[in-house]
Parts: structure tokens; C-alpha cells; sequence
């Protein structure tokens, strides 16, 4: 998974290293958005996910895809459990 935030109210993210800016993010996000790739972000699959999918599962830009694959660092993994992801993301 990618690990979005939106770009409003965090100046930071745009000279940390561990954020890539979104530069054509709508669609799939509303806001102005960075992806973070301090590393992978894994969870089990679970059918309420495809419920949080936005805009009908549209795809990221190609351009803003391939920036964020060669940035992040897949060799640090960072695992999720279905019961976080859904604490995180506000899931009923």
C-alpha cells in the first residue's frame, strides 16, 4: 500500500525526503496530497478495504506512480494488522 497524507498544514513534508508530492493527484485524491516511501506498508487483506478504494479505484498518474515506486525503500517493511488499518483510516 502507499501511505498518503494530504499536503494542507505540513510544510515539512515538502523537503523531507521520506514524501514524494503528488503533483497530479485528482483523481484519485481531492486534496494535494504526498505519498510517504519511508517504506513498504503491508496488511492482510480484508473485504472492507474495497469499500475505502476513492473515486471508483482510478489510478495514480503514471508519472506520480513511478516517482513513488523509485523512492521508496522497499527493503524496510512496515507492517499493518486489519484491526489498526481500520483504527487509522476511521473504518465503522
Amino acid at each position: 500500500m502507499i501511505n498518503v497524507t494530504k499536503a494542507e498544514g505540513k510544510p515539512k513534508c515538502y523537503f523531507d525526503s521520506k514524501y514524494v508530492l503528488i503533483k497530479n493527484h485528482k483523481p484519485p485524491f481531492n486534496k494535494l496530497s504526498f505519498a510517504k516511501v519511508d517504506g513498504v506498508y503491508e496488511s492482510e487483506y480484508f473485504l472492507d478495504l474495497q469499500k475505502k478504494l476513492l473515486h471508483g479505484g482510478d489510478l495514480l498518474n503514471d508519472n506520480d506512480f513511478e516517482e513513488i515506486h523509485l523512492k521508496t525503500n522497499y527493503g524496510n517493511r512496515i507492517g499493518f494488522t486489519e484491526e489498526e488499518i481500520r483504527q487509522f483510516n476511521n473504518f465503522n
